[in-house]
């Protein structure tokens, strides 16, 4: 499906690299905030009352269960975690599990603390399969600030009932499923029922891929998708081309719902993206910078050490050869950092440290190479203004201009997951 290119898809958008989140109509806010980075997700328990066969956790006893976010930045009391987020711009919280509503109190005590603390500053929402879903649960949680809530409705069979019930009390509800290739026809016929009971917004994520589920996804036939660009992120590819052609559906049939493909591509980048900017300020040494997408780069002459990296002129033609090396910030708990580079302690209070890997290292050989780099991702031009500057410079013919271009180009594609976050396209 290309941008465009019939008018009954016209409507859809991509925001966050344009192909990379697809979506009909509109996001819910929390979406947006996932893709800027300033969301927080809190899982509140492990313990379900489903064993869905795409989860992605354990079924776990939760007799000694502490809250946690991002990598187990625990919080033993709900003090120490109204202290975390005052230490980072977040925007928006949400609430997972497990099943969050088997812990109740629990959530319903954060919620109200956040709002207790900072009032209306965060868009605040849960998830759940609807299960322990009550009238006297929704209105506690609304009363207490509760933005949003999320149903799996795929965890229940496509029952609405919880849904039908929160619609008269949470201002936001929104339908989040795995998109389920056996799934697709169901969920088409569910489109207009969805919107005639007034849920905005419906999420359809590419299925995940780990321990937990790989085993059911193999009785079912599914490609495990890897690619060494995501590291253990692997996907289904068939539930990303269910996803689109939900999506296709509801852009030829007029379906005014909100529709959201969450793909792995989207995740690893953004998401990460995200929790890197958050954490780079804790790792970062006099000689790094932070890039846009949250990697600490080094630009070191060649022939020098690494503690010597800093200010470098990469315009001087005496410069030589630049190494530029990226390292990405990291969290660990404090008794498991062997493998962390450079790690300090200002996450302490919250049982864990923060460090920075090795993730890159390129070499900038040539004046060229070194004109390039200085122009997209020092000064931040875009290709085509970077192109129209280089253009000048050597004042090109037509054919030695289209092959700068393809030449810039590649270069700038070298660099993209370390140096450049995407135009967003919000409207």
């Amino acid at each position: 499906m290309q941008k465009g290119s019939e008018s009954n898809h016209s409507r859809v958008k991509y925001a966050f690299n344009h192909f990379s989140k697809p979506y009909l109509n509109s996001l819910s806010p929390g979406c947006w905030m996932c893709g800027k980075g300033t969301w927080a997700c809190v899982f509140i328990c492990h313990s379900c009352t489903r064993n869905c066969f795409f989860c992605l956790r354990k079924q776990k006893e939760d007799k000694d269960f502490v809250p946690y976010v991002e990598r187990d930045i625990k919080f033993d009391s709900v003090e120490r975690f109204i202290e975390y987020l005052g230490s980072f711009p977040f925007e928006g919280i949400s609430f997972s599990g497990g099943e969050p509503f088997l812990k109740f109190d629990r959530l319903y005590e954060y919620v109200r603390a956040i709002r207790h603390a900072y009032g209306n500053q965060h868009y605040i929402w849960v998830y759940t399969n609807g299960d322990p879903v009550s009238e006297y649960r929704l209105t506690r949680l609304a009363e207490a600030g509760l933005n949003e809530i999320r149903f799996d409705i795929s965890a229940r069979d496509y029952d609405l009932g919880p849904v039908s019930l929160a619609l008269d009390i949470i201002p936001h509800v929104t339908i989040e499923i795995p998109a389920i290739p056996e799934d697709v026809e169901r969920v088409k016929a569910l489109l207009p029922r969805l919107e005639a009971l007034g849920v905005k917004n419906i999420n359809l994520h590419q299925l995940m891929v780990n321990d937990c589920n790989k085993a059911a996804f193999q009785a079912r036939g599914y490609t495990i998708q890897r690619d060494e660009r995501y590291d253990d992120w692997f996907g289904i590819p068939e539930s990303e081309s269910a996803a689109l052609e939900i999506l296709n559906h509801a852009a030829e049939n007029n379906v005014g719902l909100g529709i959201n493909c969450c793909f792995r591509f989207y995740k690893y980048l953004f998401q990460l993206s995200g929790f890197r900017r958050r954490y780079a300020p804790y790792c970062r040494s006099d000689s790094d910078e932070i890039t846009p997408t949250g990697y600490l780069r080094r630009l070191v002459v060649a022939g020098c050490s690494d503690s010597d990296g800093g200010s470098i002129d990469l315009l001087d033609p005496e410069t030589g050869s630049v190494k530029v090396t990226y390292y990405a910030p990291w969290l660990s708990p404090d008794n498991n950092n062997a493998a962390m580079d450079l790690c300090v302690t200002h996450l302490e209070q919250y049982r864990a440290c923060v460090g920075k890997n090795h993730a890159a290292e390129f070499e900038l050989t040539n004046q060229t190479a070194r004109l390039f780099f200085q122009l997209l991702f020092v000064e931040g031009y875009d290709l085509k203004k970077a192109y129209e500057e280089v253009a000048a410079l050597f004042e090109a013919g037509n054919e030695e201009r289209n092959a700068m271009y393809s030449e810039l180009q590649d270069f700038h594609r070298r660099f993209a997951t370390y140096e450049y976050i995407p135009h967003w396209i919000e409207s």
